[in-house]
């Protein structure tokens, strides 16, 4: 049985413009879901004609319950709700190769829609090693850890370069050139269902003929999250392993990438609680 991964968010999605689009219970939400569901439907049908018995697919933006499931096919199978053991990259286990839909630039990049790494409500900078680090970086390095190659990448154009540096072997297709963090161009539907296959084609031969790798890094690993406000850093510290090097930022150190990848999504979620019980 062969088996792919294929982990979807929104905001690198095409026509992905606007909040609402991406919060739930937001009369735009529909729209944003439905965009979504697409596209998604689409890349499942492309990954099973190029060889794969079964689709793992993980729902992995916001509350993780975008993807409709009704016109899923019998081979796809939906990974939805948050929180959930290794958020965007869960289900993984298993397969033989990883696809990415949808993914967005890290925050700070300039031109891309809503960039942001992970938490755009609690994050203000994201490192790995010392080195800025965007959704697609750490996950494509989680699951490096566990053998799996992430193959194909399909997302705003600002991401590309990320994806050249740390997985060259990888096929890229741009879903969207953003002009800034609200607005973008993207080709039709139509044109982009076309992308997608021709674009799963490639990284699919690429991975037949050897060419695709696991993404590593050096351990033990480093991670540095840069937090909006004070007090998440100050609540974070309360960890024995966490270090504070500054008002708003701490560093911890791990041996393993999901060991580093799971604290990083509690500290989020911790960061997240204070906010909602401070207000700020």
């Amino acid at each position: 049985m062969k088996k792919a991964f294929l982990s979807v968010d929104l905001e690198g999605l095409p026509f992905i413009v606007n909040r609402g689009q991406l919060s739930t219970g937001n009369p735009l939400w529909e729209e944003g879901r439905r965009i979504a569901s697409e596209l998604t439907y689409a890349a499942v049908k492309a990954i099973h004609d190029e060889g794969f018995d079964e689709v793992i697919v993980a729902d992995s933006h916001a509350d993780m319950i975008n993807i409709y499931y009704e016109r899923l096919p019998k081979y796809a199978y939906l990974v939805r709700g948050y929180p959930r053991p290794r958020s965007m990259i869960t289900g993984a286990e298993g397969c033989s190769a990883a696809f990415f839909l949808g993914y967005h630039a890290g925050v700070g990049t300039k031109d891309a829609t809503y960039d942001h790494s992970f938490s755009s409500a609690t994050i203000k900078e994201l490192r790995l090693n010392s080195e800025k680090t965007s959704e697609f970086i750490f996950n494509t390095l989680a699951l490096g850890e566990i053998g799996i190659p992430v193959i194909f990448v399909a997302g705003d154009e600002a991401l590309r370069e990320d994806v050249e540096k740390f997985a060259p072997w990888a096929v890229f297709v741009p879903l969207k050139k953003s002009y800034g963090r609200y607005s973008s161009i993207s080709p039709s539907i139509e044109k982009l269902n076309e992308d997608l296959a021709q674009g799963v084609k490639e990284a699919v031969r690429r991975m037949s003929n050897g060419e695709a790798n696991v993404a590593s890094i050096d351990k033990p690993v480093n991670v540095k999250i840069d937090f909006l406000y004070s007090g998440y850093a100050e609540v974070a510290e309360y960890l024995p392993f966490v270090k504070r090097v500054s008002a708003t930022a701490i560093e911890y150190i791990s041996n393993s990438v999901l060991e580093a990848y799971n604290i990083m999504e509690l500290l989020t979620i911790v960061a997240s609680a204070v906010k909602v019980m401070t207000g700020q």
